[in-house]
């Protein structure tokens, strides 16, 4: 019964966070009674908690002896050793005694051998002989774990990294679940501190790294900018596999081409942290350039990379940027919104360049898409390209408004001879009549008439070279369109006289 109050004033402790009072509770109860994995992995981890690292340690591997020694090699029964007897039935504080003693009688022997196989028996431990933890010694993955904690603490990484990966990948399944469930929830500290447990179990699993990628991002993006880095660095570098991730990794990367599944979003997501956190635009133009190279079609990638160009603005960066917008608007997967800055950045381009024909036809696209460019740019560029569209401009200006009217599907009226001709094919069809949609201008048609009206109410201020350009250019077209419309009037109020 006294034996039992030590066990419950040690969990007691632990509860309170209180690591150090409760490694000594536990003591007494290791003294009293036979040690078993739990107990020595618990009072392991309050040794650890309580910054007691040799104590932790050698609990630890107290730990794994316990059932172990079949695992061992002949060589090692001649190095210093915790015993299963020992282990099970001696005080943990002679154990550690006799432990502590081996060990540094071990050390100060291969301090004078020069060798370098002595200077590797140095730092050899009984763990080293243990095999990778099974799917159900979790006492055994938890205490390599731990031992991997107590290695980083003293700044032994590559020994860290030796205890961590005998650790079972199915041990991290639980902190995993574990790590999104409070990234659901919004705890992002805690999050962190699970997927940060999860990467040293799992290394080389893409989705720790993205998820700790999101979770120092929830964080605060600014704050952490360098570690999301780290973490999309590490995610780049590693090939996707599924071989030996929990369910719950694997249950993520169950489609798409295993070798390029998460490369194209991780390096635009990197990409776009390069340009918009840290301004490394170089940097940024190497991630969408790889990324493109998977997928040279991707939009999202092409529209950052002509940005980046433009924000660098080297020499021959607008040319490139222009190619790669000339190449979104092409693209089906784009929507028409999205399409309004491409056709505004191209427009203005040409505009520069002295192309008002092509310029105006772009603009006029990026202002159907819902883009405000320059109005002065779009209206003279428009004019251009809408004047020089028309070879008998000057001449048939009535020719010129059918054809308006025809790209916007309007149906002129056919000729009396091509009713007669169709009157017996369509008798059958008695009340069906051809429809006719509603005779509108072009956009582009609208947008030059509002800037000529807009030139010409200035009058008699003197206009510049290109604005008279425009007016020479456009009159003739608004007097052919005015002409058609009186004539439309005309023959409509004479059908309502005659009825």
């Amino acid at each position: 019964m006294l034996t039992e109050c030590y066990l419950y004033r040690a969990q007691c402790f632990t509860r309170l966070e209180q690591p150090l009072e409760a490694l000594e509770e536990y003591k007494k109860y290791l003294q009293m009674e036979p040690a078993t994995k739990a107990l020595l992995a618990d009072s392991g981890k309050c040794a650890l908690d309580a910054d007691k690292l040799d104590e932790a340690e050698q609990l630890f591997l107290a730990c794994l002896s316990i059932g172990s020694p079949s695992t061992l090699t002949a060589d090692a029964a001649n190095r210093p050793t915790t015993s299963t007897a020992a282990a099970g039935a001696a005080s943990v504080a002679a154990l550690l005694l006799r432990n502590r003693q081996q060990q540094i009688a071990h050390d100060e022997a291969a301090a004078h051998d020069e060798s370098a196989s002595k200077r590797g028996q140095d730092e050899w431990n009984i763990a080293d002989d243990i095999p990778m933890a099974s799917e159900d010694q979790t006492h055994d993955s938890y205490s390599f774990y731990n031992l991997g904690e107590v290695e980083e603490r003293r700044g032994n990484a590559e020994r860290a990294t030796l205890y961590y990966g005998k650790v079972h990948p199915s041990f991290a399944t639980p902190y995993f679940e574990q790590g999104r469930q409070e990234f659901a929830k919004e705890d992002y500290p805690m999050a962190l501190r699970l997927f940060e447990a999860v990467a040293k179990v799992l290394p080389d699993e893409v989705s720790v790294h993205l998820w700790l990628a999101d979770t120092y991002t929830a964080l605060g993006i600014n704050e952490f900018s360098l570690c999301v880095l780290t973490c999309l660095t590490k995610a780049i570098a590693l090939p996707e596999k599924a071989s030996t991730v929990p369910p719950a990794l694997a249950e993520e990367m169950a489609s798409a081409d295993p070798d390029s599944r998460h490369l194209e979003p991780t390096l635009l997501r990197r990409g776009m942290l390069n340009v918009d956190i840290l301004g490394d635009l170089d940097s940024a133009l190497t991630d969408f350039s790889m990324c493109l190279a998977y997928n040279g079609r991707n939009a999202d990638a092409l529209l950052a990379r002509a940005r980046t160009l433009l924000l660098r603005n080297a020499v021959g960066d607008e040319e490139l940027a222009v190619a790669d917008y000339e190449l979104v608007v092409t693209l089906p997967s784009v929507p028409q919104s999205e399409r309004a800055h491409p056709y505004e950045i191209l427009g203005l381009y040409y505009e520069k360049k002295k192309r008002f024909v092509e310029a105006g036809r772009l603009l006029a696209l990026a202002v159907c898409a819902g883009a405000q460019p320059p109005l002065r740019s779009a209206y003279r560029c428009i004019t251009h390209s809408v004047a020089s569209a028309a070879p008998s401009i000057t001449g048939n200006g009535e020719e010129l408004h059918h054809r308006s009217y025809d790209a916007r599907g309007w149906i002129p009226k056919p000729d009396a001879t091509e009713e007669k001709s169709k009157k017996g094919a369509s008798s059958g069809a008695a009340g069906q009549e051809v429809s006719r949609s509603a005779a509108v201008l072009p956009l582009s048609y609208s947008l030059v008439d509002s800037y000529y009206q807009e030139l010409r109410s200035r009058e008699p201020t003197v206009h510049r070279s290109d604005e008279c350009s425009a007016i020479e250019k456009w009159q003739p077209v608004r007097i052919a369109i005015d002409k058609r419309r009186e004539e439309a009037e005309a023959a409509k109020s004479n059908k309502k006289k005659k009825r």
